[in-house]
């Protein structure tokens, strides 16, 4: 986003590496397009894994609430759950859902991959694998779901009030693009407990 209101102040640019996966902001029609544009890709993968895993685990540890617990030198117990009993749809198979698959499965997680076609990954990544237009139904099994969607038209506010409302007080995260959650719908979602946290 930096670059790209500052593109044409580069006379003889030829090529840009991207530290992101994302390059949208680079590559609208009102941008100049006369140089070679290159991302990264297949190392965020354990990275989005360490850190969904890393607040599910906080998550249903508590380790947040036992940390303001310990601010005020109270010893009181919580009841808490495994993840071995839960379900994570990623909506995504792609290099970072596949490594947030293995994973979770690593874990005990059963895992639901979503994506354009419901065809399963090459390595079977997925206990099962969802076309997009059955997001419903596999939302309606989730404790976690991740988002790790690129935007494209087919992907904005994919997450929205239709699709949230599926969910019973589920973790949300939202690692791909921002775009891909409605806001206003996240809002409603939180209030009526579709979405947990």
């Amino acid at each position: 986003p930096l670059l790209s209101q500052r593109l044409d102040e580069f006379s003889q640019l030829e090529w840009v590496q991207s530290t992101y996966a994302g390059v949208n902001a680079l590559i609208t029609p009102e941008f100049r397009q006369d140089y070679t544009l290159t991302n990264v890709r297949g190392v965020f993968g354990p990275l989005i894994a360490e850190y969904v895993l890393g607040y599910c685990i906080s998550h249903y540890r508590h380790f947040m609430h036992y940390h303001q617990q310990q601010q005020n030198k109270q010893w009181q117990p919580h009841l808490y759950t495994s993840l071995q009993s839960k379900t994570m749809v990623i909506l995504g198979t792609g290099s970072i859902g596949k490594c947030l698959a293995q994973t979770a499965q690593a874990m005990g997680i059963n895992t639901i991959g979503i994506n354009r076609t419901g065809i399963p990954t090459a390595n079977d990544e997925f206990a099962q694998t969802f076309h997009i237009n059955e997001l419903a139904n596999a939302l309606r099994k989730a404790d976690i779901v991740v988002n790790t969607l690129p935007s494209t038209p087919n992907t904005r506010a994919l997450l929205n009030r239709e699709t949230l409302q599926h969910l019973n007080q589920a973790l949300l995260f939202n690692v791909g693009r921002g775009d891909v959650l409605d806001e206003a719908s996240l809002l409603l979602a939180i209030k009526n407990r579709w979405v947990g946290h």
